[in-house]
């Protein structure tokens, strides 16, 4: 059986100038989505939400498992960067390094 809808959030509720951007599945072991297509936004500004949405991912899984947040992020952001084709452990260096 598969599992109950997620709800709206708080917010959003008591937002009546909220929209929702987003849903996220997982279809045949595949990630599919529904992106609201008449957004008007700049690719900076899609960056930021993506940046949000990882904060959040981290947070959530952290308190799930009871694990270290810095740990998780770490390994979330080093994931990222392989999916990226990026070079990942230096990336990964620079961003957990301060400047």
């Amino acid at each position: 059986m598969p599992p109950e809808s997620l709800g709206q959030p708080d917010e959003a509720q008591m937002d009546p100038a909220a929209v929702e951007l987003m849903r996220l599945w997982v279809a045949n072991r595949c990630l599919c989505m529904s992106l609201r297509p008449e957004l008007e936004a700049e690719p900076s500004e899609f960056g930021v939400l993506l940046a949000d949405l990882f904060s959040h991912a981290c947070r959530a899984y952290a308190g799930h498992v009871g694990g270290s947040e810095a740990d998780i992020r770490a390994t979330m952001f080093l994931a990222f960067a392989r999916r990226m084709g990026d070079h990942p452990e230096e990336t990964v260096r620079a961003y957990l390094l301060p400047c």
